[in-house]
């Protein structure tokens, strides 16, 4: 409590009572001591003067008056002075163990001193016994000193009866009594005077202290408390003015190097700020900017490529229907550029279709719809749309889901884009080997779709990178296998929006896995009544059959363009003259996924 009382105060405040407690154990210190000896020197005074009167009193009596020894003592007494006798004392008494009962003067007053002969007899050593009490008349004292047998006394004491006397023998004892009202008064007085005497002392050193403390401590303080606030409240140019030649002013003088910092940092800041603020002008003014581009790349590459995709759906079109043709089947050159022509439209329209996904991502127009999904199913099925990808490569593919997996509720599409892209990368880079897909319950409520292979595999600089947009890790692997690098990128914000995870484990040599974490249930906003789609199992589809992967273009000579422009008057006629049933694909029509080469 002191504590918790002492830390919501002042420091002048705990100053001075700390400074008042010291004065005043300084002062009891002091003060104990005359206290405690006024005490001693009185009761010692009374003891000798009770010793004295004794003596004398004894020394007085008729059976002693004559003696030497006696005169003597009288003598030394009467040298030191009326001290040795107290006024008002009561007249001297003598008791005598066992007086008869007919001498009730020798006979002890009370329990007391029938105690004080009782001690006497049983120790010789016994010198005296003093009392302090109050009666009728005030407090006063007893003495009382034990008479043993001397020499001298033997004959006479032996001759009234007392013929076993011997010397050290206890004969009686002499009671001396007295007043002490008037040196408790004096006493009392004295400690009075003390005790004012250190009141006075302790209230002029706390006011001495107090002044000193506040001319020399607090003013100071008080000064730079003052200093800070009006610093506190925005005013830089205060300075501190203490002039005592101590540690204050050295503290005033790093107060006031403190200040002068702090005004030249405020005004650097201040045209920090107003530099900043130009800057974020300009900011502003480019973010919109960039807003308005991006809305217009947004814009362009949808238009682009819903522009391009029908041409080249057309093109595609045309060069299987050429390619069916006998006399070009028959035509080794002809059937290589039909090949040409057909790979090279389907790489364009993958590529047009990732870009088409990227736009749509980027503007936030992805929709999200759910239906019932079998992982098993959804696995079959993309092995098939990549089955054909594989060629004459010593490549295996491999499924397996665990028979415990549950049916998901989920995008099926976006499913099957995402385990198409991760497929078809894998049978890009894998020259051979297996490429398998596993997909296994991680829990009650997270499936795991992962993709492994055998090919040349990643580093870790090139695990950073994989998932980022337009990116490779090998320029090589750009020339060999073309590509834009979106495939890994869409395949990561497709995860997203599904509500999953992706993540690659690689080392160099030792292939790939791609690991994809999906929920069983995608969270999603309910849509309309009227946009709902209906909700389906996605079942096991017959395999879809994919233009095999061709050579890259070989370089255009003059005779290829010429048998090129030959083809296209042909198909021109053929499609005028009705000799083909040609029909152009439509612009959407059901082709598969785009799958990008990232590695």
């Amino acid at each position: 409590m002191p504590t918790r009382v002492l830390s919501h105060t002042t420091l002048e405040r705990k100053v001075r009572l700390i400074f008042g407690l010291m004065i005043l154990l300084i002062i009891v210190a002091v003060l104990f001591f005359p206290w405690y000896q006024m005490e001693s020197l009185v009761r010692d005074l009374d003891r000798e003067s009770a010793q004295h009167m004794a003596t004398t009193a004894w020394m007085r009596m008729p059976a002693h008056a004559q003696s030497k020894e006696a005169a003597d003592t009288l003598q030394r007494f009467a040298a030191m002075g009326p001290a040795s006798v107290k006024p008002k004392a009561d007249p001297p008494r003598i008791i005598v163990p066992g007086a008869p009962l007919d001498r009730p003067d020798l006979q002890p007053r009370d329990e007391k001193e029938q105690r004080w002969l009782q001690k006497f007899a049983a120790s010789p050593v016994k010198a005296y016994e003093e009392d302090r009490g109050y009666r009728d008349d005030g407090f006063y004292y007893r003495y009382a000193e034990p008479l043993r047998a001397r020499a001298a006394c033997l004959d006479c004491h032996r001759s009234l009866g007392r013929e076993n006397l011997q010397p050290g023998d206890l004969m009686g004892a002499i009671v001396i009594a007295f007043p002490v009202e008037e040196t408790r008064e004096k006493i009392i007085i004295n400690r009075s005077i003390l005790i004012g005497a250190a009141i006075a002392t302790a209230i002029l050193s706390m006011i001495v202290f107090y002044a000193l403390f506040r001319w020399v401590i607090v003013q100071p303080v008080q000064h730079l408390r003052t200093v800070a606030e009006r610093v506190a409240a925005g005013d830089l140019h205060v300075r501190a003015d203490i002039s005592t030649g101590d540690e204050f002013e050295n503290l005033a003088r790093t107060f006031n190097r403190m200040l002068q910092a702090l005004e030249s940092s405020r005004e650097q800041l201040r045209q920090a700020n107003v530099s900043l603020d130009h800057k974020l002008e300009e900011l502003a003014r480019a973010n919109v900017s960039l807003f308005e581009m991006n809305q217009v790349k947004s814009k362009f590459l949808t238009t682009m490529s819903h522009e391009l995709r029908t041409p080249l759906n057309a093109i595609i079109g045309f060069a299987d229907i050429l390619r069916e043709n006998h006399a070009i089947a028959d035509d080794p050159k002809l059937a290589r550029y039909v090949g040409n022509i057909q790979s090279s439209g389907q790489l364009l329209l993958d590529i047009i279709n990732d870009l088409l996904d990227l736009a749509k991502i980027e503007a936030g127009k992805i929709e999200v719809k759910l239906g019932r999904v079998s992982p098993l199913d959804i696995g079959e099925t993309a092995m098939n749309m990549v089955r054909p990808m594989v060629g004459p490569k010593d490549l295996a593919l491999e499924l397996d889901v665990a028979p415990q997996c549950p049916i998901m509720t989920t995008d099926a599409n976006k499913l099957q884009q995402i385990l198409y892209n991760l497929l078809s990368n894998a049978v890009k880079f894998t020259p051979q080997g297996t490429v398998r897909l596993t997909v296994r319950p991680i829990d009650a409520e997270t499936l795991l779709f992962q993709v492994s292979d055998t090919g040349p595999g990643l580093t870790a600089e090139q695990q950073k990178i994989i998932f980022d947009r337009f990116s490779q890790v090998d320029q090589g692997h750009t020339r060999q296998y073309g590509g834009t690098g979106l495939g890994l990128s869409i395949v990561r914000e497709l995860v997203d929006v599904l509500g999953g995870d992706v993540a690659v484990q690689s080392t160099p040599g030792a292939g790939a896995t791609f690991n994809v974490t999906l929920p069983l249930v995608t969270a999603a906003e309910p849509e309309s009544a009227t946009d709902r789609a209906p909700v389906t199992h996605v079942e096991s589809r017959p395999e879809q059959r994919l233009p095999s992967p061709a050579k890259a273009p070989e370089s255009i000579t003059a005779e290829d363009t010429v048998i090129a422009a030959d083809v296209e008057s042909d198909l021109l006629d053929a499609q005028a003259e009705g000799r083909a049933d040609v029909k152009p694909a439509a612009a959407d029509g059901p082709l598969p996924p785009a799958a990008d080469d990232d590695r």
